[in-house]
């Protein structure tokens, strides 16, 4: 489990490489276009959490030091348990199970609620943060 943890990132931002070059430079015009569109949020994701945990990284202690308030809204640490279910349970594992088997309108609605979801985030998390910055664009 200790090998899951240092490297599910490291993986994540190959994967996420690879996946944008598949959709660039392999597969090209015989993806659709939604599906291509939710292939890569899912390697933008890949790449984004590579940025939070290995480079530049250090997002677990910034959650911990700077926005856990044990009396606020937000009121659990991170653990390395809930960055493996986060990350790649509940976002590698729902972007996998809209790809491979959803069709094309249920994905166009699965992108726009993204979309909206992570723009709400954007504007409430003002002044700054790079990460949902990252998942807007």
């Amino acid at each position: 489990m200790e090998f899951i943890n240092r490297h599910w990132a490291k993986f994540g931002g190959a994967l996420g490489i690879l996946l944008v070059a598949y959709v660039y430079l392999i597969a090209g015009h015989d993806i659709p276009l939604l599906r291509k569109y939710a292939i890569l949020s899912l390697a933008f994701l890949m790449l984004h959490q590579f940025e939070e945990y290995v480079w530049p990284g250090g997002f677990k202690d910034y959650f911990n030091n700077n926005i856990y308030n044990p009396f606020g809204f937000i009121r659990n640490k991170i653990t390395d348990k809930a960055v493996l279910f986060v990350n790649i349970v509940y976002g590698w594992g729902l972007a996998a199970i809209v790809i491979l088997f959803l069709n094309e309108n249920i994905i166009a609605v699965v992108l726009l609620l993204e979309f909206c979801l992570s723009t709400g985030l954007y504007i409430f998390s003002l002044p700054s943060n790079q990460g949902i910055t990252i998942q807007v664009l």
